[in-house]
């Protein structure tokens, strides 16, 4: 395989020794100060034209902070085992962590403006234009605290995240094999055609998992407990409701997508894998099995280079929306991504947003297979989204996770259908068809699996410390419960819990690919059958383009 490309941060800064970085925090810190002694205690009474240009000031602060916080994470993110970037990136933390409590008193004031006079204000243009941004920080009104233990709360919250990244270091420290392999590349194994090489990485990632085994117990017990206690001092009704809230979305619908999804485990993938055994020849999977490629008449799985999965993404955007591919153009050309598989690089995918007075960059782990280009074309999705939703400006470009997830997974279809419209050999089309299937009982089924692994272990922590034992037993079932009989048992597979990032990084995100695929199912199904695809797609564009600004609804 050629070189893959590593992304180019000099767009933001040249390294952590950039003395533009502590310029930068120079001016930070003014601008916070003048802000808080010219602002502090007035902005209840304050008219509303001041208002207004009081908000716009605030953005400005928070984007040139955003600028370090992005870099920092970026630069962390290449190898999370280099002690002086992860200092560096705590350093950077905890001084942004200082700058967003001395500004914490705005938005809690912006939560003490009477509802009527708060209805006043946004008749002026000044501060009607962030009235989406308003109404989600009063949607955390009622579990608002007092202006002390909220500056207590923000204060702790760069100490608590210190958790994460012993955790990140302990994944990314881990060699799996004699042939010491990172963990990211290690797992692309249990995709390999070959039965004994996914049994051998399995059963060797099984044991690597093990060693850490009690150090990542105790981080996602105390992860899961610091959350009970913030919870449970704020009011919120259920561990999830506060994702729930920045999603925008009810508890209620929340509660009807897992519910929707569970009662279709056993017609999708109780009935898909049944059908998968059936295929390989066996009575029962492995669980090495449950991402093995099926190949019919011995078909060879195909293997794309970086440049050909390019190609492919970009005339599948291209024929969908001339304005999605010149963006999407932008990535490749210049350098806005980072693809190459480094030792201590941060293991999955993301597109960060940065901020809309940059760019967005994107961080994928590139091997060749077909999953890595539907990856690719996965994370390009919301590079797309975020690069349309910076008209927004930086308050209102953030989108929920939920509807964030919208562009990502639309993109995978595009490419898909686009891949599945060029192939000529019915057997790879078939093998294509099935890995595609997969990929959706991972995107839906998958996720909810993982979604019911979190509530259980947030409701048991808050009756005790759980062991290690524990989690198992509640990962092992939740998974049998969402795959099905057609696996067999087996205890080897107990601890892969520990490596799903997300149930540390950002508790109780996983729904929202669910959620999206949902929605995306809908939009593409209205789109194949519409005989004006170009109205749909402007509104779709346009869609993008809310950010924030919308909800899913």
């Amino acid at each position: 395989m050629s070189k893959l490309p590593i992304w180019n941060l000099k767009d933001l800064f040249d390294g952590i020794d950039d003395p533009k970085i502590e310029e930068l925090f120079k001016k930070i810190d003014i601008s916070v100060n003048t802000f808080v002694r010219k602002n502090e205690g007035r902005i209840i009474e304050m008219d509303d034209d001041s208002f207004g240009s009081c908000i716009s000031e605030y953005e400005r602060m928070c984007e040139s902070m955003a600028k370090i916080s992005a870099f920092s994470f970026l630069k962390y993110s290449e190898d999370v085992t280099n002690q002086d970037i992860a200092r560096f990136n705590q350093n950077v933390r905890e001084r942004l962590n200082n700058f967003s409590t001395k500004l914490l008193f705005f938005t809690l004031a912006i939560n003490k403006i009477d509802d009527v006079i708060m209805e006043q204000k946004l008749k002026f243009p000044a501060a009607k234009r962030y009235a989406s941004w308003l109404t989600h920080v009063r949607a955390f009104k009622p579990y608002q605290l007092s202006d002390r233990e909220e500056k207590l709360l923000n204060e702790k919250h760069s100490v608590s995240a210190n958790w994460v990244r012993l955790y990140d270091d302990i994944l990314g420290k881990m060699v799996v094999g004699k042939e010491k392999l990172s963990l990211t590349l290690a797992l692309e194994k249990l995709s390999h055609e070959k039965e004994l090489v996914r049994k051998k990485y399995a059963l060797e990632i099984a044991k690597t998992l093990k060693h850490d085994l009690d150090n990542v117990t105790l981080i996602i017990n105390t992860i899961a407990k610091d959350k009970e206690i913030e919870d449970r001092w704020r009011g919120y009704k259920t561990p999830i409701s506060e994702m729930n809230l920045h999603n925008k979305v009810e508890d209620e619908i929340v509660d009807t997508l897992v519910s929707a999804v569970k009662s279709n485990y056993q017609d999708i993938s109780h009935k898909y894998y049944k059908l998968k055994a059936k295929m390989m020849g066996k009575k029962k999977l492995e669980f090495w099995d449950r991402n093995a490629p099926i190949s019919f008449d011995n078909s060879k799985e195909k293997s794309y280079t970086y440049d050909e999965a390019k190609t492919i993404i970009l005339d599948a955007f291209n024929k969908f929306s001339h304005e999605m591919g010149d963006i999407a153009q932008m990535f490749f050309d210049k350098n806005w991504i980072h693809a190459e598989i480094n030792k201590g690089k941060m293991g999955g995918a993301f597109a960060h947003p940065v901020t809309p007075s940059v760019h967005p960059y994107i961080l994928v782990n590139f091997t060749g297979k077909a999953r890595d280009v539907m990856t690719l074309a996965h994370e390009l999705g919301h590079g797309v989204h975020q690069w349309l939703a910076y008209q927004n400006g930086y308050l209102m470009s953030d989108t929920p996770l939920n509807f964030a997830e919208t562009a990502s997974v639309f993109a995978e279809i595009l490419v898909f259908d686009s891949l599945i419209e060029k192939e000529t050999d019915i057997n790879v089309k078939k093998s294509m068809i099935c890995e595609k299937i997969e990929d959706k009982i991972n995107t839906v089924i998958r996720q909810v699996a993982f979604h019911e692994f979190e509530c259980e272990v947030h409701y048991k922590r808050k009756l005790g410390e759980l062991s290690s034992k524990d989690l198992s037993e509640i990962w092992l079932k939740v998974q049998k419960q969402s795959l099905g009989t057609a696996f067999k048992d087996n205890k080897n597979y107990e601890n892969y819990w520990t490596y799903i990032s997300h149930f540390f990084h950002s508790p109780f995100y996983v729904y929202s690919y669910a959620f999206a695929d949902c929605i995306v199912n809908s939009l593409y199904k209205i789109y194949s059958e519409t005989d004006n695809k170009e109205k749909f797609v402007i509104n779709y564009i346009d869609m993008l383009k809310s950010g924030g600004t919308r909800t899913h609804e």
